[in-house]
């Protein structure tokens, strides 16, 4: 069992940082698509 539950955390850590880092880019990509927009307005 402990060794299970010490392998689930590992996982449900890097689910939480492939999560911030999606968060990141759609928020980079969103910016950069704004800045388009606006150069091109």
């Amino acid at each position: 069992m402990k060794s299970r539950a010490s392998k689930r955390r590992p996982d449900g850590l890097k689910l939480l940082l492939v999560a911030g880092l999606s968060v990141q880019v759609w928020g980079v990509v969103m910016g950069l698509g704004l800045i388009i927009l606006n150069l091109t307005h």
